[in-house]
């Protein structure tokens, strides 16, 4: 089969058409997935719903999946997929703590464990028609273009981050 990468913007992302998903990949499609990832650092593969199984097998295509952590989150037999909601199913349930509310606000996916995963696949079931906007960003791109006098302070610097429910 022959993808089509087609880029988004000139900062990030790319759009893969032309692939059946549901479906095992030849290897050298899978070359080209990781090449375009490599590239573009977001990738949207566009089309139907997958299985667990399906999309579990997409995701190994990037490397080795790793089980969630949170198991009231897993996808049937499947830990290292988790189903999350954007909506609250009461009120009750909402926290009061606006800090304690995961589901606002910018973070990056478990770069808080010693060995982070490369990449977070997300894979889109329902899709409001407003809001509930998801961003990325390109922080490679975002140092490349800063100030060399601001890249000098920056050198040598490490920064940690740890978990921690109130930022």
């Amino acid at each position: 089969m022959a993808l089509e990468i087609r880029p988004l913007s000139n900062a990030l992302g790319a759009e893969v058409l032309g692939g059946d998903f549901a479906k095992p990949l030849e290897n050298g499609d899978i070359r080209e997935l990781n090449g375009a990832f490599l590239q573009y650092h977001l990738l949207c593969l566009r089309g139907d719903r997958l299985s667990p199984t399906e999309f579990y097998r997409v995701a190994s295509y990037f490397g080795t999946p790793f089980t969630e952590t949170t198991r009231k989150n897993w996808v049937g037999d499947v830990p290292e997929i988790s189903r999350l909601e954007s909506t609250y199913k009461t009120e009750d349930a909402r926290p009061k703590d606006p800090k304690l509310n995961r589901r606002s606000g910018w973070h990056t996916d478990h770069s808080f464990k010693e060995v982070p995963p490369k990449a977070t696949l997300l894979h889109g079931h329902e899709i409001p028609s407003s809001a509930g906007h998801t961003r990325f960003c390109n922080t490679r791109k975002a140092y490349e273009d800063l100030a060399t006098p601001m890249k000098n302070q920056l050198e040598g610097l490490m920064a940690v981050h740890s978990y921690d429910t109130k930022r």
